[in-house]
C-alpha cells in the first residue's frame, strides 16, 4: 500500500497536511482521507476530510489541528463555518480544507464518493479499531 510521504509526493502543502494528519490522529480521527485536489479544483491543493463520534470529540479534532497548524506552520484559517452545530465543520486554510464531520453526516455527503475522480490516501489508524472504538464509548 501507498504511504502518505509517497501519496503526498510534489504536494506543495505536504508539511502542513502532516500536521493536520498527526492532529487528527492524536484526537482518534475516524478515516482521515487526503484528496489531492489540485488538477480538480486549480486553486486549493488537498481537501482533508475526517470524522468524530460526538460534538466534543468534532470540536477537539478542530481544535487541535487549528492549535498545530498555528503552532508548527504559522498558520491561521482565512474562514471557519459550523461550528456552532458542529455537525460539519469546515476549515478553509486557501490552499488546504478541512472537512471535519461528524459520523452521520459524513456519511449523508459522502465527499469521497462526490469527488471520486481525485486521488485520495485514506490514513491508515495508529490504534487499533477496537482500542479506538472502545476508547471513544468512554
Amino acid at each position: 500500500m501507498q504511504d502518505l510521504d509517497q501519496f503526498l509526493g510534489d504536494q506543495p502543502c505536504a508539511d502542513r497536511i502532516r500536521i493536520v494528519v498527526s492532529a487528527f490522529d492524536a484526537k482518534q480521527g475516524d478515516r482521515i482521507v487526503v484528496m489531492d485536489m489540485r488538477e480538480a479544483l486549480g486553486v486549493i491543493d488537498a481537501f482533508i476530510v475526517v470524522h468524530g463520534h460526538n460534538t466534543p470529540q468534532v470540536r477537539a479534532l478542530v481544535d487541535e489541528s487549528h492549535d498545530r497548524l498555528k503552532a508548527e506552520a504559522g498558520d491561521k484559517p482565512l474562514r471557519v463555518e459550523g461550528l456552532s452545530d458542529a455537525s460539519w465543520i469546515l476549515v478553509d486554510y486557501g490552499d488546504l480544507v478541512l472537512h471535519v464531520f461528524n459520523e452521520a453526516t459524513r456519511d449523508f455527503f459522502d465527499l469521497e464518493h462526490l469527488w471520486s475522480q481525485v486521488p485520495q490516501f485514506e490514513v491508515p489508524s495508529s490504534l487499533p479499531e477496537e482500542v479506538s472504538a472502545s476508547a471513544i464509548a468512554d
